[in-house]
């Protein structure tokens, strides 16, 4: 659990970086204009790359438009926190915000395939999972009509 009044977002805006799944390895897909905290959480404005500068990332905002992308993650530095005995996890009070990204949720296999049919051009999406697959060590990606085989 995480308390949302103890965010610390001043190193984060420092450089708002957004990016897609936690990859660290990546450029960003875009950046945080601005970043709110409330009782409730988080709440962000993003401006992705555009297409010319990043494929990938206009990729990702095509499918957010879309609809075949709705979640985020944040990745955080603990600041203060203990384990909660009850629920057998911990439970941060404070904590620094590294970065926030684009996620995935779940296994849709059919989402880029869907993608696809609406005539967003999923390649960029397809070399992405490729690279990390193959940084990961092994594994190979084939999108292919009507499938997703990783």
């Amino acid at each position: 659990m995480i308390d949302p009044k103890g965010w610390d977002t001043t190193d984060f805006m420092k450089s708002p970086s957004v990016l897609f799944a936690h990859d660290y390895s990546a450029p960003p897909i875009g950046k945080a204009l601005s970043l709110e905290a409330d009782d409730q959480g988080l709440s962000s404005v993003v401006e992705f790359a555009t297409a010319e500068t990043y494929a990938f990332a206009d990729t990702i905002y095509r499918l957010i438009k879309g609809g075949y992308l709705n979640a985020a993650s944040v990745g955080f530095r603990p600041l203060e926190y203990q384990y909660d005995e009850d629920r057998k996890g911990m439970n941060f009070k404070r904590q620094s915000l590294l970065e926030w990204s684009v996620v995935p949720v779940g296994a849709n296999q059919d989402a880029l395939v869907e993608a696809r049919a609406a005539g967003i051009d999923v390649e960029p999406l397809r070399e992405w999972a490729a690279k990390t697959l193959e940084r990961l060590g092994g594994g190979s990606v084939r999108i292919g009509p009507g499938e997703i085989l990783l």
